[in-house]
């Protein structure tokens, strides 16, 4: 996580939705590979964070959409809202453009 988080040259935070005392949801793109890293952290019944890492090519629609629900649910909604948008259409711009609180409250980015 350190690696994604600390090497903004190589991975672009898009999407980050949690705290760090339950499930956290975190999608990265790569900005030299154009693969997009789907990360969720947790806290496991010891207290000790865990989590999963998943690299998917961004040519790989029918898979990626396929791992985008649960906690990953709400950048999936973004992607559907998206498709009639500008190419730099980003997830703050899709959280204060539908106004839903939801959204802003479980939102981690700036």
């Amino acid at each position: 996580m350190n690696y994604l988080l600390t090497k903004k040259e190589k991975f672009k935070l898009v999407f980050d939705n949690g705290k760090d005392t339950v499930d956290r949801a975190r999608v990265f793109t790569g900005k030299q590979n154009n693969i997009t890293y789907l990360v969720l952290s947790m806290l496991n019944e010891k207290g000790k964070k865990v989590g999963y890492l998943e690299a998917i090519s961004a040519k790989e629609t029918p898979l990626l959409t396929s791992r985008l629900g649960g906690v990953f649910q709400y950048y999936n909604d973004y992607l559907q809202y998206r498709k009639d948008k500008a190419a730099n259409f980003s997830y703050l711009d899709f959280i204060k453009e539908t106004d839903d609180q939801f959204y802003k409250e479980n939102n981690n980015l700036k």
